[in-house]
């Protein structure tokens, strides 16, 4: 699979749906920021798809959290939720207007290492792993079709708990 900054992006998504997930944190919102992440992937218009991501309540992009989301995560866990919110909303806008970097990766990395922090394993390790040092650009957007092909393989992503 092409290792475009579109793919990070759901990357980046499904790393925050993995941290709900096991921290069984459901709000509306963060359904909304995820699914404005999986988008990415299928836009042919990233300016707008970018300001749509700025316009939303939890957007990932210094606005303090909203406190009824604050509210659905356990305390314990809410700074590497901030972090991850933050992190994973990064891959999708550092490089949106500027040169292609290294920097979407570093910080799919860093949502990787959160997640390893909490001992939450994520299918997509092995395809991703085998990019991680590439310097990815934005790429065509994929269709529809690919998305929910994406998403249903990852769909049972999380290696449950014993």
């Amino acid at each position: 699979m092409n290792m475009s900054i579109r793919i990070l992006q759901v990357y980046g998504g499904l790393c925050l749906a993995a941290f709900c997930k096991r921290y069984r944190i459901s709000h509306q919102l963060v359904n909304e920021l995820v699914t404005h992440l999986f988008a990415a992937a299928v836009s042919d218009n990233l300016p707008n798809w970018n300001k749509i991501g700025a316009d939303l309540v939890l957007n990932g992009r210094g606005d303090p959290i909203p406190r009824d989301v604050i509210k659905a995560v356990p305390s314990n866990v809410a700074s590497d939720f901030e972090r991850l919110v933050s992190y994973s909303v990064e891959i999708g806008t550092v490089c949106l207007f500027c040169a292609s970097t290294h920097e979407p990766v570093d910080f799919l990395n860093t949502c990787i290492s959160i997640l390893d922090d909490h001992n939450i394993e994520i299918q997509f390790r092995e395809q991703y792993d085998a990019y991680c040092n590439e310097t990815p650009c934005w790429g065509e957007p994929i269709s529809m079709p690919e998305l929910n092909e994406m998403l249903v393989r990852y769909e049972r992503m999380f290696v449950d708990e014993k």
